[in-house]
């Protein structure tokens, strides 16, 4: 009998340890993201970081570009939701160091983070020729 035992143990082990990683393989999108903070998120999509769960929408233009925070990751992005095609989205900070991107569709769309600790941000939307800027406030 302790001979049979001496062999189930380590199978029952086996399949306990098995059957933990079928429950952790089924981790949440939001847990499986990548964390990372101030400079280190710096030019990272928001969308793949832990900086989009506690994001806020802290300014909105008249057009409906959005500046974005992370309190958490201390970062600011650009979103909006119906871009204008050719036409150019920005986030800067005050040290004149940020992110652009023209749109490719008219789906909601955003630009990647800039570390915005000890720094204010704002966002940018540009007509197709580069001119006259429609931003946010500075947060």
């Amino acid at each position: 009998m302790r001979a049979l035992a001496r062999r189930l143990v380590p199978l029952g082990a086996s399949l306990l340890l098995a059957a933990s990683g079928l429950v952790l393989g089924s981790a949440s999108p939001s847990s499986a993201a990548t964390w990372c903070r101030m400079d280190l998120c710096d030019g990272l999509d928001p969308a793949t970081t832990v900086c989009q769960d506690d994001a806020e929408t802290v300014h909105t233009t008249y057009t409906g570009v959005e500046l974005r925070y992370s309190p958490y990751c201390r970062t600011a992005w650009a979103r909006v939701k119906n871009p204008v095609p050719f036409d150019k989205y920005e986030v800067m900070n005050n040290r004149y160091f940020g992110y652009s991107f023209i749109p490719t569709g008219t789906y909601t769309q955003w630009t990647a983070m800039i570390q915005d600790a000890d720094l204010k941000s704002h966002a940018c939307q540009y007509d197709d020729h580069g001119n006259n800027p429609i931003c946010t406030d500075w947060f």
